[in-house]
C-alpha cells in the first residue's frame, strides 16, 4: 500500500509540473502588423507581421487583400512572390480604400485576426503641350497647331477632358478669348510680342492639372528685292545665240533668325509652263541651247528662314 501512495504521488506530481511548463492553449495570440509606402498607384506598399511580440517560427500567417476599389484588378493573393512569411508586399492599380487582413494562429489553433485598410491616393493627371510647328512657323498670321494627345494619366491610363487658353499675349492682340476642349489647338497670332497658353488636363476622379507653353512671335519678313542684273524692267532683253549671260539679284533680308536665303531658277520656253532649272545663287544663261526667236522667261524665287519668299522674273529674246 505504501508503494502504491508512493507511486501515486510520482504521477501527480508529474502531471502537475508539466502543465506548469507547458505553454496554454488559449494564450493570445497577435495578429498586429504595419504597413508602409508612398501609397500611390503602382508603388510597392510593404506589409510586415509585427514579430516583436512575437518572435515564433512556428505561427502560421494567412494574409489576404480583402477589399478593393470598384474596378480594381487586384485579387484576394496578388501579392509578390516572398519568402518571408511575415512580409508581404502588393502594388495597388487603382486609387482608393484596400481592405489587408492577416490571420495569425500558433500550434495550439488560437487565432487572432486584423484588418487594416489601406487608403491609395490619386495620382494627378500629367498635361503634355507639343508643338506641331517648326521654327518658321511662329510670325503674325502664320496659324499654329498643338496638340494634347500625350497627356497622361497613370492611374486610369484616360483623360476625360482637355482645355486649352491663351493666357497672355502682346497688347492689342485679339486672341484674349481663344479657347478649346479638344486634343488640338490652333491659334493665329496677329502682332508679335509673347505668348502663353494653358493646357488642363482632367482624370476620372475629377481631379485636375495642368502645362503651359510660351513662344514668341516675330514680324513677317520677306526677302527685299534691291537689285537685279540685267536689269529686269527691260521688257524683253535679247540675247544672241553664242552668248552665256549672267543673271542675278540681290535680296536683303532682315529676319531675325536668317541663314542663307534659297534661290530656286525656273525657267518657261516660249509660254509653256515653268520648271525647275538650278538652285544656285545666280544664273548662267546659254543662249546656244534654245532655237533663235524662242521667248524665254526666267523666274526666281527667294525663301528666307521664316519660309518666306520673293519672286521677281526676266524675259529674253534668242536673236542670231
Amino acid at each position: 500500500m505504501i508503494k502504491i501512495l508512493k507511486y501515486s504521488s510520482i504521477i501527480i506530481l508529474y502531471f502537475f509540473t508539466g502543465c506548469l511548463f507547458t505553454e496554454p492553449i488559449n494564450e493570445k495570440v497577435n495578429s498586429n502588423f504595419i504597413y508602409s509606402g508612398d501609397f500611390l498607384v503602382n508603388t510597392p506598399i510593404s506589409l510586415l507581421y509585427d514579430t516583436l511580440e512575437n518572435n515564433k517560427s512556428d505561427l502560421k500567417l494567412t494574409w489576404q487583400i480583402k477589399k478593393v476599389p470598384p474596378y480594381s484588378l487586384i485579387e484576394e493573393n496578388s501579392f509578390l512572390p516572398s519568402n518571408d512569411k511575415n512580409k508581404r508586399i502588393f502594388i495597388p492599380d487603382i486609387p482608393g480604400n484596400y481592405v489587408i487582413s492577416l490571420e495569425v494562429e500558433d500550434k495550439y489553433h488560437a487565432k487572432s485576426i486584423t484588418e487594416k485598410t489601406i487608403i491609395i491616393k490619386n495620382n494627378l493627371p500629367i498635361a503634355v503641350i507639343k508643338s506641331l510647328n517648326d521654327g518658321n512657323d511662329f510670325v503674325i498670321n502664320r496659324e499654329l497647331t498643338f496638340d494634347a494627345s500625350n497627356s497622361y494619366d497613370i492611374d486610369y491610363n484616360k483623360i476625360i477632358s482637355y482645355k486649352w487658353l491663351v493666357t497672355s499675349f502682346p497688347k492689342g492682340s485679339m486672341l484674349m478669348n481663344e479657347a478649346s476642349e479638344s486634343t488640338l489647338f490652333q491659334i493665329q497670332p496677329d502682332i508679335s510680342g509673347n505668348y502663353g497658353i494653358r493646357l488642363t488636363v482632367l482624370d476620372v476622379n475629377k481631379e485636375e492639372n495642368y502645362t503651359t507653353y510660351s513662344f514668341y512671335i516675330q514680324k513677317n519678313i520677306f526677302p527685299n528685292l534691291v537689285k537685279t542684273n540685267p536689269d529686269n524692267n527691260i521688257f524683253l532683253i535679247p540675247i544672241s545665240k553664242d552668248e552665256t549671260k549672267e543673271i542675278t539679284a540681290l535680296f536683303i533680308d532682315k529676319s531675325t533668325n536668317t541663314t542663307e536665303l534659297k534661290y530656286q531658277w525656273y525657267i518657261s520656253i516660249n509660254n509653256d509652263d515653268y520648271f525647275l532649272l538650278s538652285n544656285d545663287n545666280k544664273l548662267n544663261l546659254n543662249a546656244n541651247n534654245y532655237g533663235t526667236g524662242d521667248l524665254l522667261g526666267i523666274k526666281l524665287k527667294v525663301t528666307n528662314s521664316l519660309n518666306n519668299s520673293n519672286t521677281t522674273l526676266w524675259r529674253f529674246i534668242i536673236t542670231e
